[in-house]
């Protein structure tokens, strides 16, 4: 068995709010019993007052560290104090082993809570122990073994086997939860991906975009800063496709977009526009750095070389065409057609 619980972040979010709202409603009856006991004039008043001080202390030390978010140790310490309350009785006033087996069967409290916020190995540890104390002090109680005991045995294992089958039955939820919950969000992941990448070269799509050129100007606008775009697509692309086939464009285009990928800072973008063009994004750069950055792209894919099938795609060239925000254009939409507009220049200059 393992020693800590395989439950996922979800699940010990759940079990701690449920300890954090017992633990609120067992404080305040201790702290009332333990008043209650200060105005009794019994002869034993102050050992119950020390015991029930020590279990209110505890809990509220479990409630303390549970709400810091360190919950397996907060619900060790929540059974370790209902743990001490019937044994501490049992030491306190050993009347109560003169035929009372009331006070001894508050034991089946901390198996349940066991079951509840412990591991398996951790319940079936308490659950042994208890019965095995249990049957001790009955044995060497002539008054509590005349009593009858074979029940009183017959129910904490009753107890304890209901426990145990109740902490397995939760774990294994707790497994198929776990595993749902993780099919489901690698399936979300997936999706999101999907939304914002293009499927066959990886880059961001047209969607993510518009909305990160959306988000660049808003904040470029505010901070008086600029915004430049490449717009690229690679020169005589349908040639390519009708040599070679649609499979060795496509691999040129992956090729091409990841040899881009390769060029940028960490802050820039590169989306594929649609078709063969791409779309280059960088924040902060004035316009006579990025037709710098255009002419430098250029001249990386003059040497790339693309390995089809046994052929040997070479001589891939782009052409390009810059804008920059706000000296070319106001808006997204102006500022992409400004880059393509440009672009298309260039392509007729060859």
């Amino acid at each position: 068995m393992d020693n800590q619980p395989r439950t996922p972040s979800f699940s010990v979010q759940r079990q701690t709010k449920l300890l954090h709202n017992l633990l609120q409603a067992i404080i305040i009856p201790v702290v009332l019993a333990l008043v209650f006991v200060l105005f009794l004039n019994e002869t034993n008043k102050w050992p119950y007052t020390i015991l029930i001080s020590i279990i209110a202390l505890f809990l509220v030390y479990a409630f303390q560290i549970n709400k810091k978010g360190d919950y397996p140790q907060a619900a060790r310490v929540t059974i370790f104090a209902a743990l001490i309350g019937p044994w501490g009785s049992v030491i306190i006033d050993s009347s109560i082993l003169k035929g009372d087996y009331i006070p001894l069967l508050y034991i089946i409290v901390t198996i349940v809570l066991s079951s509840i916020f412990l591991t398996m190995a951790e319940t079936m540890l308490i659950s042994i122990a208890q019965l095995v104390l249990l049957t001790f002090v009955i044995f060497t109680s002539s008054a509590l073994y005349a009593q009858n005991w074979p029940s009183v045995i017959t129910f904490v294992v009753f107890i304890i086997v209901l426990s145990i089958v109740t902490n397995y039955i939760r774990s294994q939820d707790l497994d198929m939860l776990y595993h749902q919950t993780a099919l489901l969000e690698a399936s979300q992941k997936k999706l999101r991906q999907q939304s914002i990448q293009d499927s066959l070269t990886g880059l961001y799509n047209r969607r993510y975009l518009d909305g990160l050129l959306d988000n660049l100007l808003v904040k470029a606008n505010f901070d008086e800063e600029m915004v430049s775009i490449i717009m690229m697509d690679i020169d005589k692309f349908k040639e390519i496709n009708d040599t070679y086939g649609h499979a060795a464009g496509d691999e040129v285009l992956v090729q091409v977009g990841q040899a881009l990928n390769n060029l940028i800072r960490p802050s820039d973008f590169i989306c594929r526009y649609g078709g063969d063009e791409l779309v280059a994004v960088f924040p902060g750069m004035p316009p006579h750095i990025v037709k710098r950055r255009a002419k430098a792209f250029c001249k990386q894919m003059e040497s790339l070389t693309v390995m089809v099938d046994e052929h040997e795609i070479e001589n891939i060239s782009l052409s390009a065409g810059t804008a920059t925000y706000p000296f070319d254009a106001q808006d997204k939409d102006y500022l992409l057609r400004t880059a393509d507009r440009n672009l298309y220049q260039a392509k007729q200059a060859g």
